[in-house]
């Protein structure tokens, strides 16, 4: 093997690893989180958190005192508390904990989001219950 032959297999190798370095790092810098979309911080806005944060939770008892604080009398007469720890169980098996994407629309009785799953969701507040939650 000659020097020059060598040197060109050294030169080609170093490309290669510089080549590689830079993908690498672009990958690094691609796979870097962005930060979460912030929800408002209207009532909507923080029923909406604390319905995330307490599905993400994957607990039942956290997952009704949530209800019982948040949803409107008419939401839970749609969907007893005894079926609602089930639907969720169900839905944390399908899709895991929830993360939002984006705010698609924010009001003081209205959000709606985007999750990691691909689907918007709507949650409103109840006419009769302004503080609570009609249905998501």
């Amino acid at each position: 093997m000659s020097a020059r032959t060598g040197n060109a297999g050294l030169i080609r190798s170093m490309g290669l690893v510089g080549m590689m370095s830079v993908l690498l790092m672009a990958t690094f810098v691609n796979a870097q989180s962005r930060p979460a979309p912030a929800l408002p911080g209207t009532e909507a806005g923080k029923r909406v958190a604390g319905w995330i944060a307490a599905f993400n939770t994957g607990d039942d008892a956290a997952m009704r005192q949530y209800f019982s604080g948040n949803m409107a009398p008419e939401a839970m007469a749609r969907r007893s508390m005894e079926e609602r720890p089930g639907t969720n169980r169900d839905m944390r098996a399908a899709f895991g904990t929830v993360g939002l994407r984006k705010v698609v629309q924010a009001g003081e009785s209205l959000v709606t989001v985007g999750s990691r799953h691909g689907e918007d969701s709507r949650s409103s507040a109840s006419r009769s219950s302004p503080s609570r939650i009609a249905g998501c």
